[in-house]
């Protein structure tokens, strides 16, 4: 069949790094109705903030990369069936996945998640940095877990017999850096936006999250 007459529809870009899905994101969450100040944010490869009411809205970019997406990341994957999402860490850790089916990969809430009670449990020290000697302080369950990948460390979430595809999951030291990357990146535009707009913490009545990372 001829497509000659198609029509095809596209929504404005704001500026050449905030694009058509973020003009689709202010229209679905209305922030531009809102007469208290939301932020919301588009997380991907390049993250695209906005903040402001309907009196005056302000947005910008920032270079987040694709962490939260599972790019860049060892085991990296989208929230997808059986990526893992979370875990708890008490004497030995256990996973969850999406749809509860062997792991396969991290998703990029799975990856937030993890480091969140890693660094709580001081497996990861404040600068990020994963544990790497005092393995003695630890369960033996916990400190099997460390291992060494070449020139990197890492800290393996499933062995390859319980996952999904027959392949370790390991978060590597290099994942851990991608992660603080993607979220300096997105916490320095928002603070930049504030900064810009004389906009306190407590100002911002809700923050939204869009992209597959934040449907999640």
């Amino acid at each position: 069949k001829s497509l000659a007459n198609a029509y095809i529809c596209t929504l404005p870009i704001i500026a050449g790094f905030v694009g058509a899905d973020t003009i689709a994101a202010m229209l679905v969450s209305r922030i531009y109705e809102s007469e208290k100040v939301r932020a919301l944010v588009d997380i991907g490869t390049n993250g695209e903030v906005i903040l402001g009411n309907r009196d005056r809205m302000m947005a910008c970019s920032a270079p987040a990369g694709p962490a939260l997406e599972g790019g860049e990341i060892s085991n990296g994957m989208r929230a997808a069936l059986g990526a893992i999402d979370a875990i708890e860490i008490e004497e030995d850790i256990a996973v969850r996945t999406i749809e509860g089916v062997p792991a396969i990969g991290i998703c990029g809430s799975g990856l937030i998640d993890i480091v969140a009670k890693m660094r709580n449990r001081e497996l990861i020290n404040k600068r990020g940095r994963l544990m790497h000697k005092d393995h003695d302080t630890l369960p033996k369950s916990l400190a099997d877990r460390f291992v060494r990948i070449g020139d990197t460390r890492g800290f393996k979430l499933v062995d390859s017999t319980n996952s999904g595809n027959q392949k370790e999951i390991i978060l590597t030291q290099k994942d851990i850096r991608q992660l603080q990357l993607a979220k300096g990146a997105i916490f320095s535009a928002i603070l930049m936006l504030q900064r810009v707009m004389e906009v306190q913490n407590e100002d911002i009545e809700e923050l939204f999250l869009a992209g597959g990372f934040g449907n999640y």
